[in-house]
């Protein structure tokens, strides 16, 4: 009599559904993607490092098939971006002089009191 053992030693491959690295704007809160696995094993995704700030943040995927075959790890970055943005104005006119500008900009035609914030990237 012999015995023959089918042993299942292939670990699940999991793949990620969406972006790769995820942008997403401040406030906005990390909303999941998800994933899956080549075999249907569960995938179980840690998440525990994000915070809505600004910063990069790593997003942990893992995955047991039923045999305790461990898939290789897979994660996603996460760049939680500020967005600049203004009030809606509405102007008569509004004069950037000279244009082009290469070490000044004078703006004319604001109402007083009017804050002017220019940011360079």
């Amino acid at each position: 009599i012999r015995t023959v053992n089918v042993v299942d030693t292939t670990a699940p491959v999991i793949s990620l559904t969406g972006a790769n690295p995820q942008d997403i704007e401040l406030g906005a809160g990390y909303t999941e993607l998800g994933a899956t696995t080549d075999d249907g094993s569960l995938v179980i995704i840690d998440d525990s490092e994000f915070v809505d700030a600004e910063g990069t943040y790593t997003i942990y995927y893992n995955a047991t098939d039923t045999s305790g075959n461990m898939a290789t790890e897979v994660t996603r970055t996460v760049h939680v971006v500020a967005v600049l943005s203004v009030e809606d104005r509405e102007l008569d006119q509004v004069i950037i002089a000279p244009n082009p500008a290469h070490n000044y900009v004078q703006v004319l035609g604001l109402s007083d009191g009017a804050d002017i914030h220019i940011y360079i990237l």
